[in-house]
Protein backbone atom coordinates (compact mmCIF):
# COMPACT_ATOMS: atom_id res chain seq x y z
CA UNK A 1 0.00 0.00 0.00
CA UNK A 2 1.55 3.28 -1.12
CA UNK A 3 -0.98 5.83 0.09
CA UNK A 4 -2.62 6.66 3.38
CA UNK A 5 -6.03 5.46 4.47
CA UNK A 6 -7.69 8.48 6.03
CA UNK A 7 -10.69 8.31 8.36
CA UNK A 8 -12.98 11.34 8.44
CA UNK A 9 -16.17 11.98 10.35
CA UNK A 10 -17.63 13.94 13.20
CA UNK A 11 -16.24 13.69 16.72
CA UNK A 12 -17.57 10.55 18.37
CA UNK A 13 -17.74 8.57 15.12
CA UNK A 14 -14.91 6.33 16.31
CA UNK A 15 -12.12 7.49 14.00
CA UNK A 16 -9.28 6.98 16.51
CA UNK A 17 -10.53 3.61 17.74
CA UNK A 18 -11.29 2.29 14.26
CA UNK A 19 -7.90 3.56 13.04
CA UNK A 20 -6.17 1.55 15.76
CA UNK A 21 -8.01 -1.65 14.74
CA UNK A 22 -7.60 -1.04 11.00
CA UNK A 23 -3.87 -0.32 11.35
CA UNK A 24 -3.48 -3.60 13.26
CA UNK A 25 -5.42 -5.54 10.61
CA UNK A 26 -3.41 -4.02 7.76
CA UNK A 27 -0.03 -4.01 9.50
CA UNK A 28 0.34 -0.26 8.99
CA UNK A 29 1.36 2.54 11.34
CA UNK A 30 -1.42 4.66 12.83
CA UNK A 31 -1.42 8.45 12.97
CA UNK A 32 -3.91 10.82 14.58
CA UNK A 33 -3.75 14.42 13.34
CA UNK A 34 -5.11 15.83 16.60
CA UNK A 35 -2.35 14.04 18.53
CA UNK A 36 0.27 15.19 16.02
CA UNK A 37 -0.89 18.80 16.36
CA UNK A 38 -0.90 18.63 20.17
CA UNK A 39 2.59 17.09 20.23
CA UNK A 40 3.98 19.64 17.81
CA UNK A 41 2.43 22.64 19.59
CA UNK A 42 2.97 21.32 23.11
CA UNK A 43 -0.64 22.21 23.96
CA UNK A 44 -4.05 20.58 23.96
CA UNK A 45 -6.53 21.36 21.23
CA UNK A 46 -8.65 23.18 23.79
CA UNK A 47 -5.66 25.38 24.72
CA UNK A 48 -4.86 26.01 21.06
CA UNK A 49 -8.44 27.13 20.40
CA UNK A 50 -8.30 29.41 23.44
CA UNK A 51 -4.96 30.94 22.45
CA UNK A 52 -5.22 31.06 18.66
CA UNK A 53 -8.92 30.78 17.93
CA UNK A 54 -10.39 28.35 15.46
CA UNK A 55 -8.58 29.96 12.50
CA UNK A 56 -5.21 29.54 14.22
CA UNK A 57 -5.97 25.92 15.02
CA UNK A 58 -7.07 25.29 11.43
CA UNK A 59 -3.72 26.72 10.25
CA UNK A 60 -1.94 24.08 12.35
CA UNK A 61 -4.28 21.42 11.03
CA UNK A 62 -3.47 22.34 7.42
CA UNK A 63 0.26 22.22 8.20
CA UNK A 64 -0.23 18.78 9.73
CA UNK A 65 -2.08 17.54 6.65
CA UNK A 66 0.71 18.83 4.41
CA UNK A 67 3.28 17.02 6.56
CA UNK A 68 1.51 13.71 5.90
CA UNK A 69 2.96 13.82 2.37
CA UNK A 70 6.33 12.90 3.88
CA UNK A 71 4.99 10.05 6.03
CA UNK A 72 4.95 6.40 4.93
CA UNK A 73 1.57 4.85 4.20
CA UNK A 74 -0.45 4.86 7.42
CA UNK A 75 -3.97 4.70 8.75
CA UNK A 76 -4.72 8.31 9.67
CA UNK A 77 -7.59 9.56 11.81
CA UNK A 78 -8.36 13.20 11.03
CA UNK A 79 -9.92 15.74 13.36
CA UNK A 80 -13.66 16.09 12.81
CA UNK A 81 -13.25 19.62 11.44
CA UNK A 82 -10.38 18.88 9.03
CA UNK A 83 -12.84 19.23 6.15
CA UNK A 84 -13.97 22.73 7.17
CA UNK A 85 -11.34 24.60 5.16
CA UNK A 86 -12.08 24.42 1.43
CA UNK A 87 -8.38 24.00 0.62
CA UNK A 88 -8.05 21.02 2.93
CA UNK A 89 -10.63 18.96 1.07
CA UNK A 90 -8.61 18.37 -2.13
CA UNK A 91 -5.49 17.99 0.00
CA UNK A 92 -7.13 15.22 2.03
CA UNK A 93 -8.18 13.45 -1.17
CA UNK A 94 -4.67 13.68 -2.59
CA UNK A 95 -3.19 11.91 0.43
CA UNK A 96 -4.93 8.58 -0.07
CA UNK A 97 -8.18 6.70 0.26
CA UNK A 98 -10.74 8.49 2.42
CA UNK A 99 -13.29 6.59 4.52
CA UNK A 100 -16.16 8.54 6.07
CA UNK A 101 -17.38 7.17 9.40
CA UNK A 102 -20.95 8.45 9.45
CA UNK A 103 -23.15 8.46 12.53
CA UNK A 104 -26.54 9.87 13.43
CA UNK A 105 -26.52 12.96 15.67
CA UNK A 106 -28.08 10.98 18.54
CA UNK A 107 -25.32 8.36 18.39
CA UNK A 108 -22.55 10.95 18.21
CA UNK A 109 -24.02 13.00 21.06
CA UNK A 110 -24.34 9.90 23.25
CA UNK A 111 -20.76 8.84 22.55
CA UNK A 112 -19.31 12.32 23.14
CA UNK A 113 -21.29 12.78 26.35
CA UNK A 114 -20.11 9.35 27.53
CA UNK A 115 -16.44 10.20 27.02
CA UNK A 116 -15.17 11.94 30.17
CA UNK A 117 -12.07 13.21 28.34
CA UNK A 118 -14.07 14.93 25.61
CA UNK A 119 -15.19 17.95 27.64
CA UNK A 120 -11.65 18.43 28.94
CA UNK A 121 -9.89 18.14 25.59
CA UNK A 122 -12.29 19.53 22.99
CA UNK A 123 -13.69 23.06 22.92
CA UNK A 124 -17.35 23.86 22.41
CA UNK A 125 -17.79 25.21 18.89
CA UNK A 126 -21.25 26.74 19.35
CA UNK A 127 -23.24 28.34 22.16
CA UNK A 128 -25.88 25.60 22.14
CA UNK A 129 -26.16 22.33 24.03
CA UNK A 130 -24.02 19.39 22.96
CA UNK A 131 -26.96 17.89 21.07
CA UNK A 132 -27.62 21.19 19.28
CA UNK A 133 -23.94 21.60 18.43
CA UNK A 134 -23.62 18.10 17.00
CA UNK A 135 -26.80 18.47 14.95
CA UNK A 136 -25.83 21.90 13.63
CA UNK A 137 -22.19 21.15 12.79
CA UNK A 138 -22.93 17.70 11.39
CA UNK A 139 -25.48 19.21 9.01
CA UNK A 140 -22.88 21.79 7.95
CA UNK A 141 -20.06 19.27 7.52
CA UNK A 142 -21.95 16.35 5.94
CA UNK A 143 -21.60 17.68 2.37
CA UNK A 144 -17.86 18.11 2.94
CA UNK A 145 -17.44 14.60 4.32
CA UNK A 146 -19.36 13.33 1.31
CA UNK A 147 -17.15 15.40 -1.02
CA UNK A 148 -13.87 13.90 0.22
CA UNK A 149 -15.03 10.34 0.88
CA UNK A 150 -14.20 7.41 -1.36
CA UNK A 151 -16.35 5.18 0.84
CA UNK A 152 -18.93 5.73 3.60
CA UNK A 153 -19.61 3.47 6.57
CA UNK A 154 -22.49 3.85 9.02
CA UNK A 155 -21.18 3.50 12.55
CA UNK A 156 -24.35 3.70 14.63
CA UNK A 157 -24.85 0.00 15.31
CA UNK A 158 -21.32 -1.36 15.05
CA UNK A 159 -18.20 -1.44 17.17
CA UNK A 160 -14.65 -0.66 16.04
CA UNK A 161 -13.46 -4.11 15.00
CA UNK A 162 -16.38 -4.94 12.68
CA UNK A 163 -16.09 -1.45 11.16
CA UNK A 164 -12.35 -1.96 10.60
CA UNK A 165 -13.02 -5.39 9.07
CA UNK A 166 -15.60 -3.86 6.75
CA UNK A 167 -13.11 -1.21 5.64
CA UNK A 168 -10.42 -3.85 5.10
CA UNK A 169 -12.78 -5.91 2.93
CA UNK A 170 -13.81 -2.83 0.93
CA UNK A 171 -10.16 -1.87 0.37
CA UNK A 172 -9.43 -5.41 -0.78
CA UNK A 173 -12.36 -5.28 -3.22
CA UNK A 174 -10.89 -2.08 -4.70
CA UNK A 175 -7.53 -3.71 -5.36
CA UNK A 176 -9.23 -6.79 -6.89
CA UNK A 177 -10.92 -4.72 -9.60
CA UNK A 178 -9.36 -4.77 -13.09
Amino acid sequence: MERHILLVGYRGSGKSTVARELARLLGLPRLDTDQLIEASAGRSIQQLFAERGEAGFRDLETECLLSLRQQPASVVSLGGGAVVRPGNRPLIGSLGTVIWLDGRPETLTRRIAGDPRSAQTRPALTDGSLEQEVTQLLAQREPWYREVADHRIEVDDASALPIAESIRMWLQSQTDQP
